[in-house]
């Protein structure tokens, strides 16, 4: 198979850190990102999540969405303890 180049600009101490990564994982640079690239074209994805959501948001948001799946009589029940907690 015909090899290629690809260019991109990194920051340089970005490009230090993950070259020294990749050295201790036995790796070149060429040769993690070529894995990389490999991964996305056969999953059809971005390996890892991207989110502009903090993981602390996506935590209360499921915390939430998780309260409103229970049935109203355990919500009612726990809103009542809430309200004896801060009444107290």
């Amino acid at each position: 198979m015909a090899q290629t180049n690809i260019s991109i600009r990194v920051d340089e101490n970005l490009k230090q850190e993950f070259d020294a990564l990749c050295n201790e994982l036995g790796f070149t640079m060429s040769t993690a990102l070529t894995v990389f690239i490999k991964t996305v074209v056969r999953e059809q994805r971005i390996p890892f999540e991207i989110s502009t959501v903090p993981k602390s948001i996506q935590a209360l948001q499921k915390m939430e969405d998780d309260w409103y799946k229970r049935n109203a009589s355990e919500q009612a029940e726990e809103l009542t303890e809430l309200i004896n907690k801060f009444e107290n």
